[in-house]
Order: structure tokens, then sequence, then C-alpha cells
């Protein structure tokens, strides 16, 4: 979605309409962020707000969220979570909080980025996307 929609809260705007006709189809919605100061970005938050009242009204949700250390842990509860019941939500698949040391980044020699994540990691995402399907 182009920032300057999200930003200037354009509810006309084609992305955003296409993006809620894919929120408003799906039966579960993956939240992904970096946490900086113990809360989700803003890009989301603008999304989030430009969404219908009811917007997540009996879905399933699954949130990823990477920060630097394990003390932001709680910005998955505190932070979105209200939020997202709020507008719906009833049900929540395993949240998944990374540290960034469980993904390592690297480039490869066409200075493409990859990702190496950590096993553990990997295996929470596994027993959350299982959440999502048995929903």
């Amino acid at each position: 979605m182009p920032a300057k929609d999200l930003m200037h809260a354009n509810f006309n705007s084609e992305s955003i309409i296409a993006s809620h006709l894919k929120v408003a189809e799906a039966a579960g919605v993956i939240i992904a962020s970096p946490v900086y100061k113990t809360t989700f970005t803003g890009v989301i938050k603008a999304y989030i707000d430009l969404l219908p009242e009811k917007g997540f009204k009996d879905k399933i949700i699954a949130v990823y969220f990477v920060g630097g250390t394990i003390s932001n842990l709680l910005s998955i509860d505190y932070a979105v979570k209200p939020i997202l019941a709020s507008m719906g939500a009833k049900y929540f698949a395993e949240n998944v909080f990374a540290v960034d040391s469980q993904i390592e980044r690297s480039e490869d020699s066409e200075g493409n980025m990859i990702f190496q994540i950590a096993e553990e990691l990997k295996q929470r995402i596994q027993n959350s996307v299982n959440d999502l399907i048995d929903y």
C-alpha cells in the first residue's frame, strides 16, 4: 500500500480497498512486525486504523514480532492483542516473538538477502501455522 494513502487515511485508495477485501475474505490473519520501543510499527497501526470497526470479527489471528531483546515479549499481549480483540478477533493462534539473534541475515553473491532462522524459532512458527490451519 502506498505510504501516502496510509498516512492520509485515504479510504478510497484502490490498494487499501483491495487489502480490506483480502482481510474480509480471510479466515485467519498473520500480523508481523519488528518491535521498536515496546510496540509494533506505525505502518501496521495506520493500516489497522483504516480497517472497519469489526474488521477481525471471528478471525483467528497470529502475531509474529521480532525485537532486540526478550524484554519486548509482552508487546504482543499488551500492545496489539487488545486492539485486535476490540475489532472482533476472538481466536489467537500461537503467537511468535523472536529475538534478533534468532534470525541470521546475510547476502548471496548477487546481493539478495538470505535469512537463516534458528531451529527453535522454526518450530514455533510451524506450531502457529498449524493452529491457523486447524482453525
